[in-house]
């Protein structure tokens, strides 16, 4: 059946549920070609009704009876998909876009505005320049990107890469698989790394970042509170400000340091520099390899130096108080 693009104008709603594909024939305008029974194509995708001369511009339905376009070169192709907004394309099974230059390719794929980009079986993008790359990955947010089967990222500009990877918050990224990055701007970077908190930074296998402004960089590394930092394979940092550098090191409580491979300090401010330093107790200080502090603002200087007690105080290697 062939029908002037004119005639259009005549047609509701319901009835362009038809059988027609219109395109303007380069020299004389006329009708190209006609569609099977039942498959609909929409002109415009402002007005819906394709009354603007030329409007079809190329939408195509690819002869499924179910599918729709809708959109200035709009293309559906696939039982219920779904194509609508100029350069629109839906490819799969009820594959859906919505947007100019919206793309989605996979069964039930959904891309949603413009330039989104939803590849994969049941992949979702959802925001101006979003793209979700994987089955049933999601992207959520303008300019976020997931790639990664089950990978979600969450919010303006995020980024998660990895076999279910997530990131959520704005400008937030995990990267690696079941990598996890929550608030803005943090980042977890390895295989199940995880920051959580506004800026939180995790870099390394299993490193953990919990807290604002959190940095845990090493395999295994963990840093909890605010501002915490923990730096080398196995380090902990516990309390706010609290920081950690060396393999194995570990730091308990409000502003406190281990420096050195398995050191240890313990205690607000308590303060243990060089390998196997332990100090423990508030404003403690261990200097110097194996060095130990035991008491409030107990002090060993030396290598292998001793300070037990309150105000004790040792200097030396091997000096004991």
């Amino acid at each position: 059946m062939r029908i002037n693009l004119w005639i259009l104008d005549l047609l509701s709603g319901r009835g362009l549920r038809a059988a027609f594909l219109t395109a303007l024939a380069a020299a004389g305008g006329a009708l190209a070609s006609s569609l099977p029974a039942e498959a609909f194509t929409c002109g415009n995708s402002l007005t819906g009704s394709g009354a603007i001369l030329g409007g079809a511009g190329g939408a195509s339905d690819n002869g499924f009876p179910t599918a729709t376009a809708c959109g200035q070169d709009a293309n559906a192709s696939g039982a219920g998909a779904t194509a609508t907004g100029a350069n629109a394309t839906a490819t799969g099974t009820y594959a859906t876009t919505s947007g100019f230059n919206s793309f989605a390719s996979g069964a039930q794929a959904t891309a949603t505005g413009d330039a989104s980009n939803a590849s994969g079986d049941y992949a979702g993008a959802f925001g101006a320049f979003s793209t979700a790359t994987g089955l049933e990955a999601t992207a959520a947010g303008a300019g976020s990107i997931a790639t990664g089967d089950f990978a979600g990222a969450f919010g303006a500009f995020s980024n998660a890469t990895g076999h279910e990877a997530t990131a959520a918050g704005a400008a937030a990224a995990a990267n690696g698989d079941s990598a996890s990055a929550f608030g803005e701007g943090s980042s977890a970077s390895g295989t199940a790394a995880t920051a959580v908190g506004a800026s939180a930074q995790a870099n390394g296998v299993s490193a953990s970042a919990l807290g604002q402004l959190a940095n845990a960089a090493g395999d295994d590394a963990t840093a909890i509170g605010a501002g915490s930092a923990a730096t080398g394979a196995s380090a902990s940092a516990f309390g706010q400000a609290a920081n950690a550098a060396g393999t194995n090191a570990t730091a308990v409580g409000v502003l406190s340091a281990a420096t050195g491979a398995s050191a240890s300090a313990f205690g607000q401010a308590a303060n243990a520099a060089g390998t196997n330093a332990t100090a423990v107790g508030v404003l403690s200080v261990a200097t110097g390899a194996s060095a130990s502090a035991f008491g409030q603002a107990a002090n060993a200087a030396g290598t292998n130096a001793t300070a037990v007690g309150v105000l004790s105080a040792a200097t030396g290697a091997s000096a004991s108080a």
